[in-house]
């Protein structure tokens, strides 16, 4: 299935609250900010260790890291794979990749990891 993403973004003055809108698919829509927040709030309670430049993390550790990069960058940041890429797919200071560690110890690049997360999100 190919989703089509379209930004939406209210015209200042019209009474609205100003909350960027993504057409995820044909039959539901997303706000940006709420689905980073899921996505946030299940890196935080994921069993999983997150690996950065080769130390491990509890979920808890990288979500709070994952949120002060999407502070730092949320004026370039327009949809979901937008806080992925920026966020949550490799160390500014290193270059080095963001690891996930699963809890059946499979090593996956936290991008790609993520990237189920927000498929699966989208599903419901």
């Amino acid at each position: 299935m190919v989703l089509t993403l379209l930004a939406v973004l209210p015209v200042a003055g019209d009474g609205t609250t100003g909350t960027k809108t993504i057409l995820a698919d044909r039959k539901s829509t997303e706000t940006v900010d709420e689905t980073i927040r899921y996505l946030l709030d299940y890196v935080s309670k994921s069993d999983c260790t997150f690996i950065r430049n080769g130390e491990p993390h509890t979920g808890k550790e990288a979500s709070d890291h994952f949120k002060s990069k999407y502070e730092h960058f949320k004026s370039e940041i327009k949809t979901p794979e937008d806080f992925i890429q920026t966020s949550a797919t490799k160390s500014m200071i290193t270059g080095k990749p963001y690891l996930v560690k699963t809890t059946d110890g499979t090593e996956i690049s936290c991008a790609e990891w993520l990237g189920k997360v927000l498929a699966d999100y989208r599903k419901r």
